[in-house]
């Protein structure tokens, strides 16, 4: 009796023992079911960030007459070399955007959803300069970079000519200047389209200048630089 009994003891156990085993393996399929689920539904979404762009112009004012230390002038023809426009954000940290989708211009300027390159000089009028797609956020200024073109080192930063005091005159820099102008831009989640301008005044661009003097370049184009304005 106490053999039967001692058998039937360890039967109840090995039972016990296979109904635990059971359980356990049910939860496992379970819980790897519900992993398998969820991976394809992950494989099947994506991410649709929105789509902004932000298209830039230049736009010089109409000046009735512009002076200079020599007299009126009057400008014929005039060119600046643009080769680059950047929106600059308010904040230098990366953001999931950045963490998740890493901008190519991270190895170099070529490629970037905030700068605009430019390879060729534009005359000093009414022109549509070209347009980014930069990630949401918030943008505090737009930098100018004024240089030779790559497309044309030959045309300067700046080239302007006409008279003055009845004399013709062709003023032409290589110099280079980064012109930061400041802007309150917000890139929020729905897509967006802005338009930002480039206001020039040119009754600005010769005061106190004698466009006849050696060093008229790089005055005129401190001036121009300091001119410019960002219409929103």
């Amino acid at each position: 009796m106490r053999r039967n009994a001692a058998v039937k003891i360890v039967r109840k156990n090995v039972g016990s023992h296979r109904l635990q085993y059971g359980s356990i393996l049910r939860k496992s399929l379970k819980v790897f079911g519900v992993w398998v689920v969820m991976a394809m539904v992950g494989c099947s979404v994506r991410i649709d960030w929105p789509e902004h762009r932000v298209a830039f112009h230049l736009e010089p004012m109409p000046a009735d007459q512009m002076m200079s230390s020599r007299g009126a002038v009057n400008i014929e023809h005039a060119t600046i070399g643009i080769s680059s426009i950047e929106l600059v954000p308010c904040e230098t940290g990366l953001s999931v955007y950045d963490l998740l989708i890493p901008s190519a211009h991270a190895h170099g300027i070529e490629a970037s959803e905030t700068m605009l390159l430019r390879d060729a000089p534009i005359p000093l009028q009414t022109a549509k300069l070209g347009a980014v797609s930069p990630p949401k956020g918030r943008y505090c200024a737009v930098r100018v970079n004024v240089q030779a073109c790559e497309g044309a080192p030959d045309k300067g930063s700046l080239t302007i000519s006409g008279t003055v005091d009845d004399q013709k005159f062709t003023v032409q820099t290589h110099a280079r200047t980064d012109i930061e102008l400041p802007i309150d831009l917000e890139l929020g989640s729905d897509s967006q389209h802005e338009d930002l301008v480039l206001v020039a005044h040119p009754n600005q661009w010769f005061d106190g200048v004698d466009p006849l003097s050696v060093d008229a370049d790089v005055q005129i184009l401190q001036n121009l630089s300091l001119s410019i304005e960002v219409a929103q």
